[in-house]
Formats: structure tokens, C-alpha cells, sequence
């Protein structure tokens, strides 16, 4: 009998990383899941120059959570936060890559976060990204610091693209491994395209119908906010 990985069969994975992805045990799964797959893992942490472009204004300020002091932001530090953070990520997914047998590269980028999620999404079946930018270092120096949500959603964009399918299906391994919510977004061009799309999501996950969010021809920063 034909299994479900054998049917959705995964060519190559992307992962866009930042200092965000400090989440060791979910990296791991990913990459146990590609193995699965039989799936080539490409990771690449990227150093968005959007944020060191923000962190070099002479007013930028950072402000602690804590005691919500402001104080200038200084961009070597966050500079240094980020080869810290692409550093530790590079020996997290290496060695997760050892232990489940997945070929996988790992790589730096310095432009900004959405032409690289974009260039990095060329030519993969699934690319998966963080969600947002933490300034976990900067908020260790000052005696806070912040822990994502355990609630915090896996979110997958769908539309009628075939690699969708195989996107909702390792989204909902990967939700179901780490007990956390999933959210469906849905890209269609009309309501009887949301209402297909739906249906195969519904089908694949038993994921309720309010669970899923339609957008219409959406641009990459609307997905990137609905998100």
C-alpha cells in the first residue's frame, strides 16, 4: 500500500531562520520529518538588513519590558546577536541533521527578511519561516528576557498549487508533534476557490473551518502580518 509520504513526496526544504528560531526541539522535528520525506533541508539564517538599517538611526531606542527604561540601541550589538544567533542555530541543525540522517546545508544571508524568503523559496516544495524578529539578546543584557508563547501557531499559506498540499500536510506534523495550534491561510481568488481549498485542508488535517483565514491575491508583507 502506497503511503501518504510516498504520494507527497518532498524534493527540497527550506528553512529562513533568524534570531527568533531559538526553538531547538522544533528544528529538530522539522528536520526528523524531512527525513521522513526522503527531503533535501536547506537552511539559511538571515541577517535582515532592514533591522541593522533601523538599529544605526541616531534615535533608535530599545526599551525594557521590565522597567521601561529606554536606552540607545547600539547596531554592533546587534550585529554581534545575530553571528551569535546564526552560530548557535548552525550547530542546533547540524547536529539534528547527524541524528536523523537528513542531508541539509546551512547558510548566512545579509539582505533584507523578504527578498530573502522570497530567493529562498525559488526552487523548494516547502520554505519555512519565523514569524518575528526578537531582540532576545539585547533584552538578556538588560536583565529581561523574553520566551515565545508555547502557544504560538504554526501557520501555513495555501493556494492551488500542488506544493501546498505537501506544506499543510508537514505543518500538521510538525503542529501535532509539538502539541500547538495551526492556522490555515488561504490565498484564492474567489469564494468558490476558498471554499475548494478549504475542503482539501479539512479532508488532509480535520482542522475546523473557523481555523482558516482567506485572503485575496495578498502581497508577501500582507501574509507576513496575517501571520
Amino acid at each position: 500500500m502506497t503511503s501518504k509520504r510516498q504520494v507527497l513526496s518532498l524534493g527540497r526544504v527550506a528553512i529562513a531562520l533568524n534570531e527568533a528560531a531559538s526553538e531547538p526541539t522544533i528544528l529538530d522535528t522539522i528536520l526528523r520529518l524531512a527525513a521522513g520525506y526522503q527531503a533535501e533541508v536547506a537552511s539559511v539564517y538571515i541577517e535582515d538588513t532592514d533591522l541593522l538599517r533601523a538599529a544605526a538611526l541616531p534615535f533608535a531606542l530599545e526599551v525594557c519590558r521590565a522597567t521601561n527604561v529606554a536606552r540607545p540601541i547600539e547596531s554592533s550589538e546587534i550585529e554581534r546577536g545575530m553571528k551569535d544567533s546564526a552560530e548557535t542555530l548552525r550547530r542546533v541543525i547540524t547536529a539534528s541533521a547527524k541524528r536523523s540522517g537528513t542531508k541539509c546545508s546551512f547558510e548566512v544571508k545579509r539582505q533584507s527578511r523578504a527578498s530573502a524568503v522570497l530567493e529562498i523559496a525559488r526552487g523548494t516544495d516547502v520554505t519555512l519561516f519565523t514569524a518575528a524578529t526578537s531582540f532576545k539578546r539585547l533584552e538578556e543584557d538588560t536583565g529581561t528576557r523574553r520566551e515565545a508563547p508555547a502557544s504560538e501557531p504554526i501557520v501555513v499559506v495555501v493556494d492551488r498549487r500542488a506544493a501546498s498540499r505537501r506544506a499543510v500536510h508537514l505543518a500538521n506534523e510538525l503542529a501535532t508533534a509539538h502539541n500547538l495550534p495551526m492556522r490555515v491561510l488561504i490565498v484564492a481568488a474567489s469564494e468558490a476557490g476558498r471554499a475548494r481549498l478549504a475542503e482539501q485542508v479539512q479532508r488532509d488535517t480535520a482542522l475546523p473551518i473557523d481555523d482558516m483565514l482567506a485572503l485575496n491575491n495578498p502581497s508577501f508583507s500582507e501574509i507576513v502580518s496575517a501571520a
